[in-house]
């Protein structure tokens, strides 16, 4: 087993310092052909229970397959749910029954979205493209050519679409025409995670993580750097030692955002100034959770972790579901919910750590929950979209 592991890492450098001498675009992605993992027990649910009743609301297989490695995640706003899969199927349901409002096979390769501006909805493509389309009827409205593949989704505000490409470049689009309006360049390590991190808008900036370990400030009308900070420095000989990807979506409250380093740091930075406020050693490339005292984080090793949002000291930990492979956590009904490879959704309590319920779904999970209300939205690899109804009694 040992072996053949060397032989695939050995196997990704060579091929990637093979292309990246040609000039074309290297070897991205580490994790791509590893067998999927035998998954643990299930650890037992604590004695501490809540009185908690978890069914399903509605469940809808209006989507194909889904990619592992691609961030389609649905949004939900407070009437309708936007999904969307790989094969280029975008759809619309209600929030409250599921039923089908609308659908649209556009044929293309999307890799990440949908996220909505005004009454638009914007995707990326695997071949350097962002689509806009009509969020009441699922027509496009325009295309746009970029720098190179999105793996993050694009964000909208202020009438500006913003892009991080692959290639380290974040582009700004005219909202109304997709006509781009500036470029950002950055330099990008040549082996990095196949994931990136999608741009965060704040007033007039746009905080960006890019795969170098640093965070960037950019000016939204503009394209100019305002600040710069490095929350890891690459370490190590190797370019996989040498990784230190920024890939979750920084989380902002207040005058402070939050920012995490795959193999390196987690950090809280203050978004006027740019000055660090705390970090700590933490590694992770999913998307983390907030509320009003923790910061939730799934790290490499798919532990959970509570952090004291203002000091970053450690609150408490769970390991016992980490055979289960968990995604990042979300936030619901004050619990935290994680889900896993073998289709179960786990509630954890978001002041001590310990599991206080799980409910199952058919098919693997390998995209976070996500809260609408107190109810929670889960997407499967196998293409449903289901709405889960939580109603809980007691402390957690």
């Amino acid at each position: 087993m040992m072996k053949q592991t060397l032989k695939y890492w050995i196997s990704i450098l060579v091929v990637s310092l093979i292309l990246t001498g040609c000039n074309q675009m290297p070897v991205r992605n580490p994790f791509a052909g590893r067998q999927e993992p035998k998954l643990g027990e299930l650890p037992p649910v604590s004695a501490a229970k809540t009185k908690q009743t978890v069914k399903v609301a509605w469940s809808n297989g209006a989507l194909g397959k889904q990619e592992r490695f691609t961030k389609l995640v649905p949004l939900a706003t407070a009437q309708t749910i936007f999904a969307a899969d790989h094969t280029g199927k975008i759809v619309a349901l209600d929030n409250q029954s599921g039923k089908k409002l609308w659908s649209s096979n556009t044929g293309k390769k999307f890799t990440a979205g949908p996220a909505l501006m005004d009454k638009t909805l914007l995707l990326a493509t695997s071949d350097a493209k962002v689509v806009a389309v009509d969020a009441a009827n699922g027509h496009q409205l325009w295309e746009a050519k970029v720098s190179s593949e999105v793996l993050a989704s694009p964000t909208g505000d202020k009438g500006i679409v913003l892009v991080h490409a692959i290639d380290g470049s974040v582009i700004a689009l005219n909202g109304k025409t997709g006509e781009k309006l500036w470029q950002n360049e950055q330099s990008t390590p040549s082996l990095t995670l196949h994931y990136s991190s999608a741009p965060v808008i704040v007033d007039n900036l746009a905080l960006v993580g890019f795969s170098s370990g640093k965070l960037l400030a950019l000016n939204l009308h503009t394209g100019m750097t305002e600040w710069e900070r490095t929350i890891s420095l690459p370490k190590g000989r190797s370019e996989l030692q040498r990784m230190v990807d920024i890939s979750a979506e920084p989380i902002v409250s207040g005058d402070t955002v939050y920012v995490i380093t795959y193999q390196g740091k987690l950090a809280a930075v203050n978004i006027p100034s740019g000055n660090l406020i705390w970090e700590r050693d933490i590694s992770s490339y999913q998307n983390m959770a907030l509320d009003e005292n923790h910061l939730f984080v799934t790290d490499n090793a798919h532990e959970l972790w509570a952090i004291d949002r203002h000091t970053g000291a450690t609150l408490w930990k769970q390991s016992t579901l980490a055979t289960r492979y968990i995604t990042g956590p979300e936030v619901v009904n004050g619990m935290v919910a994680v889900a896993d490879r073998g289709g179960y959704v786990h509630f954890l309590s978001a002041k001590k750590g310990h599991i206080i319920d799980r409910f199952h779904l058919s098919g693997k999970i390998y995209q976070r929950p996500l809260a609408v209300g107190k109810e929670l939205l889960i997407n499967t690899n196998s293409g449903k979209v289901a709405v889960i109804k939580l109603s809980s009694q007691g402390s957690v």
